[in-house]
Formats: structure tokens, sequence, C-alpha cells
């Protein structure tokens, strides 16, 4: 659960990091914008924070996606083990039911 809550975390701070990259090259778009490189420079700095939290919001989905998988896999497995043990268990059942009749038949 704390990898979800910290995925929506960094996915919220890319949202606001893309928000405030747009507000700031609608500056750079202005025509008397007098400092472009210091505003440029911010957004390079911004957009490789936006990148870093994208990034990892979308690795711990994955993680988290992963995680399911293999506890659905383990589930399966120990399901499968559980009904291949049963299945061993019957057929000696009826194998020894099988023989004991026969000896029934046999002997009387």
């Amino acid at each position: 659960m704390k990898d979800k809550k910290w995925a929506d975390d960094y996915l919220q701070q890319a949202a606001a990091i893309r928000f405030y990259i747009k507000l700031l090259k609608r500056q750079l778009n202005c025509d008397d914008c007098s400092e472009q490189n210091a505003v440029k420079a911010r957004i390079d700095m911004l957009y490789g924070m936006y990148l870093d939290c994208k990034h990892t919001g979308d690795f711990l989905y994955k993680r988290i996606q992963v995680k399911e998988i293999l506890k659905r896999e383990r589930r399966e497995k120990a399901y499968a083990k559980k009904v291949t043990e049963l299945g061993y268990h019957d057929r000696k059942h009826i194998w020894n039911t099988t023989v004991s009749i026969s000896k029934q038949l046999t002997n009387g």
C-alpha cells in the first residue's frame, strides 16, 4: 500500500511541475521577456525534475503490478500443489480399495 501512495504522490508532483513548465513557456513566448536565458534554464531544470517524478511514479506502479502478479502466481502454484496432492491421495485410496475388493473376490 505504501508503494501506491508514493506512486500517486510522485505522479501528482509531476503533474504540478508540468503545469508550472507550461506557465513558464508562456512567459518565454512573450516579446518583452528580458530574461529568456534564465527562464529557459528554469524550464530545463524543472523538466528534469518532472521526468524524475514521472519515471519514479511509473516505476512504483509497475512494481505494484509485479507484486500482484507474483502473489497470484504463488497462490495458483499453491493451489495446483494442493490439487495434485489431493489427486495423489485419491488415486492411492482408489488403488487400495481396488486391491482390497480384488482380494476379497479371489479369497472368498
